[in-house]
C-alpha cells in the first residue's frame, strides 16, 4: 500500500464517521418537513399555525442558505449538531412528549398545544437544516472515491425523514440519555471537523501525488449547471411552507382540500423544474425520491409509537432495513428497483387487510412493511445521489427531494377531499389510502428502474471521434 492510499483510506475514514454521527444526530429531530417535524410540531392548524409556521420557515430558509454555502459543509455540520445538543441541554422533550395524536379536520375539538415552544423548534429545525445539507456534501465528498457515499445518502435519508428508524428506542429515552448521545456525536463532530479543516480552516488540500485538486475538494466556482442546481434547489425549498402559509392565511385546514391540493402540486412541480439543471436523468432521481418518501407516510403515523419504544424489536427490524437499503444503493444497479418494488408488497397486504384477528399474520406484515418502506427509503435516496448528473451538486438533492415529497403528499389531497370541503379520513386511512400508496411505491419503482437503465445505456456508447 503506498503512502498516497493509505492518505486515502485515512480521508474516507474520517468521512465516514463524521457521517455517521451526523445522521445520529439528525435522526434525533428529523429534517425539516419530514414527518419528525410534524411529530414534534403536529400537522398544520389554524389554533397552533403561528408556531407551526415559525418553526417550518426557520427550517426551509435554515436549509436553503446552506445548500447555497455549501462548500462550507464542515462547518456546518459543526454548527448544526452543537445547536441540537445545545438545544437539547436547554429543554429536551420529556420521553413520549413529541408522540402527539396526529388530528384530522373535523367537528369542534380544539387542536392541542405545541409540545415544544415555537422558538426552541425554530431552533432544532434550522439546525436540522444544516445537518442536512452537511451530511449530502459528505456523502458528495465519498463519492469522489468510494460508492459508500451512496450508502451515506441512503442513511442521511433515513434519518432526516423517520429518525426513529436509525436511532430506534433512544428517542424516547429519558432526557439525560439523549443529552449523553447527543453529546457524544456532536463531540466527534467537532474533532472529525477540526481534522479535516486543518490548521487554515478549510479542508485539507490534496497531496500532489492524488491528482487535481477538483477530484477531491469542492471547486468555489462549480460549472454552471452545478450553480443553477443549486439555486433551483434553493428556492425550491422554501415551498413545501406554502400550506402552512394558507392555513395561517385562510384559518382553515388545507389537508384534503382541494385549495391543499392544488397547493401540493405548486410545490411538486416547483421541485421539478428546479431539478432540471441536472437534465433527465436528475428530474427522475428527484421524482423517484419523492415518491417513495410520500407513499409510506399515512402508515409510519400510525406505527410510530411502536417504533419509537413501546415494542422492543421495532427498532432493529427498522435499522435493519436502513442497512439494507444502504448497501444496495453502494451496488449501483437494477437491485434497488427490485427492492422499490418488494416494498410495495406489504402495502398491499395491508389494503386488504390481510391477517385478520390472525396476530401473528398481522404483524409479519407490519413488520414487512417497516423492513421494507425503510430499505426503499435508504435504497432510493442512495441510487439518486450516486447519478452523475446529481453528484456534484448533491446537498441540493435535500432541497428538492423535500419539495418534492411534501408536494407529492399535498396533491394526494385532491383525493381525500370530500363533498364538504373536509379530508375523508375513510380515504385516507383505509383501504384506498393504501392501495395509493401501492401506485406511488410502484411508480418508483419503474423511474428508478428506468434511471439506472439510462445511465448504463449512456456509460456504453462509444465515444465520437
Amino acid at each position: 500500500m503506498t503512502s498516497v492510499d493509505l492518505r486515502v483510506q485515512m480521508s474516507t475514514a474520517w468521512l465516514v464517521t463524521v457521517g455517521v454521527a451526523a445522521a445520529v444526530v439528525l435522526a434525533f429531530v428529523g429534517a425539516p418537513q419530514s414527518l419528525d417535524m410534524i411529530f414534534l410540531v403536529g400537522p398544520d392548524s389554524p389554533k397552533m399555525v403561528g408556531g407551526q409556521l415559525a418553526a417550518a420557515a426557520a427550517g426551509a430558509v435554515a436549509t436553503a442558505v446552506a445548500i447555497l454555502l455549501d462548500r462550507y459543509w464542515p462547518w456546518l455540520l459543526a454548527v448544526g449538531s452543537v445547536g441540537v445538543l445545545v438545544a437539547h441541554v436547554i429543554r429536551s422533550p420529556a420521553p413520549g412528549q413529541a408522540l402527539i395524536t396526529v388530528r384530522v379536520p373535523g367537528g369542534n375539538t380544539p387542536a392541542p398545544a405545541l409540545p415544544v415552544s415555537p422558538a426552541w423548534a425554530a431552533v432544532v429545525l434550522a439546525c436540522a437544516g444544516l445537518l442536512v445539507v452537511g451530511l449530502l456534501a459528505v456523502a458528495r465528498e465519498l463519492l469522489r472515491t468510494s460508492r459508500l457515499g451512496a450508502s451515506l445518502a441512503g442513511l442521511a435519508g433515513c434519518a432526516g425523514y423517520f429518525g426513529a428508524s436509525v436511532v430506534g428506542r433512544l428517542r424516547g429515552a429519558e432526557p439525560v440519555v439523549r443529552i449523553v448521545v447527543l453529546g457524544v456525536a456532536a463531540g466527534l463532530i467537532v474533532l472529525v471537523v477540526a481534522r479535516l479543516l486543518g490548521p487554515r480552516g478549510k479542508p485539507d488540500a490534496p497531496d500532489p501525488e492524488q491528482g487535481d485538486a477538483s477530484d477531491v475538494t469542492t471547486s468555489l466556482e462549480p460549472p454552471d449547471p452545478v450553480r443553477r442546481l443549486r439555486i433551483g434547489a434553493a428556492v425550491a425549498v422554501l415551498f413545501p411552507v406554502l400550506p402552512t402559509v394558507l392555513t395561517a392565511f385562510t384559518g382553515e385546514w388545507v389537508f384534503g382540500t382541494v385549495a391543499g391540493g392544488l397547493a401540493g402540486l405548486v410545490v411538486l412541480g416547483v421541485a421539478l423544474v428546479a431539478s432540471a439543471p441536472a437534465g433527465v436523468p436528475g428530474v427522475v432521481a428527484v421524482a423517484a425520491c419523492s415518491l417513495v418518501l410520500a407513499a409510506p407516510v399515512v402508515i409510519l403515523f400510525l406505527i410510530y409509537d411502536v417504533v419509537g419504544g413501546q415494542v422492543w424489536y421495532a427498532w432493529p427490524v427498522a435499522l435493519g432495513g436502513v442497512l439494507l437499503g444502504a448497501a444496495v444503493a453502494a451496488r449501483r444497479g437494477p437491485v434497488a428497483a427490485v427492492l422499490v418494488a418488494a416494498a410495495a408488497l406489504p402495502m398491499i397486504a395491508l389494503a386488504e387487510r390481510l391477517g385478520g384477528d390472525r396476530r401473528t399474520l398481522a404483524e409479519l406484515v407490519i413488520w414487512s412493511f417497516l423492513l421494507l418502506t425503510m430499505a426503499a427509503v435508504a435504497a432510493t435516496v442512495g441510487t439518486a445521489a450516486g447519478t452523475p448528473a446529481l453528484r456534484d451538486g448533491l446537498p441540493a438533492l435535500g432541497g428538492l427531494v423535500t419539495a418534492g415529497a411534501v408536494g407529492v403528499e399535498g396533491s394526494l389531497s385532491l383525493l381525500w377531499a370530500s363533498s364538504n370541503g373536509r379530508a375523508d379520513l375513510a380515504k385516507v386511512a383505509g383501504p384506498a389510502g393504501q392501495w395509493v400508496a401501492v401506485v406511488l411505491m410502484v411508480a418508483a419503482a419503474a423511474l428508478l428502474f428506468l434511471l439506472v437503465r439510462f445511465e448504463r445505456a449512456v456509460s456504453h456508447q462509444p465515444v465520437q471521434r
